[in-house]
């Protein structure tokens, strides 16, 4: 349910700046879908939900709504896109100086923090970890996690720097076509989902373990079609 760092800052660029009933709307369905996806973590909204609505309660989990949001937010990034598109680049301008700005900070924050994720945070929340009791193994858990998500900052940063630096580039540059501009934020959109998806096609190279593997090679696949005594009957 990953949403994309380029595609909910274009998002939120359409409810910030966009005013119409058709962004209010998808706002709308944004939050409600979210907040129903808690399932009994929200029991003020799911509960009514659950027992009054006509086969809400044939869904096999409640988190299946997201689908809902991401359309919403697909929507409203495309509707963000188009409001920078065709505002007035002289006005863009600082605006798109202060997002450069913070991107950059954001980046240099990811980038100096790196050590601090895998370490002093790392063992501060290993006290936190169920799946052991051994206190080594505990510390071991959290300090993975603590890799993972320095890895994932650095790369969120990044990727967001390269969206400031994109929008900036486009409200400096009379001659850089919006079309052009706007290729660039989908490429950009395009890595981003990439990095994450790609680990679920082959989870064996982000955990780094074989018995994670999911494809396999022809043979293999093969011998799982063939039939045998309860698939024929």
């Amino acid at each position: 349910n990953y949403l994309g760092v380029i595609v909910s800052a274009f998002a939120l660029v359409a409810v910030v700046a966009v005013r119409g009933r058709w962004v209010a709307f998808l706002g709308i369905t944004w939050v409600v879908a979210t907040l129903v996806s808690f399932g009994n973590f929200f029991p003020v909204l799911y509960n009514p939900l659950f027992k009054l609505m006509p086969f809400f309660d044939k869904f096999r989990v409640p988190v299946m709504i997201l689908i809902v949001q991401q359309l919403a937010t697909i929507a409203l990034f495309g509707a963000g896109l188009s409001a920078v598109m065709s505002a007035d680049r002289a006005r863009l301008k600082p605006l798109a100086l202060r997002v450069l700005i913070a991107a950059n900070v954001l980046f240099l924050i990811a980038l100096f923090t790196q050590g601090y994720w895998k370490g002093a945070w790392a063992d501060g929340v290993a006290s936190q970890v169920r799946v052991t009791q051994d206190p080594e193994q505990r510390r071991m858990v959290a300090r993975m996690a603590g890799e993972f998500l320095a890895h994932d900052l650095f790369q969120l940063s990044l990727i967001a720097l390269h969206g400031a630096i994109a929008v900036f580039a486009f409200a400096r540059r009379q001659r850089l076509p919006a079309v052009a501009f706007a290729g660039i934020v989908l490429v950009l959109g395009c890595v981003d989902y990439y990095r994450v998806d790609r680990h679920i096609l082959h989870p064996e190279r982000f955990l780094k373990h074989d018995g994670y593997r999911i494809l396999r090679d022809r043979a293999e696949t093969e011998r799982f079609k063939m039939s045998d005594e309860m698939t024929d009957f």
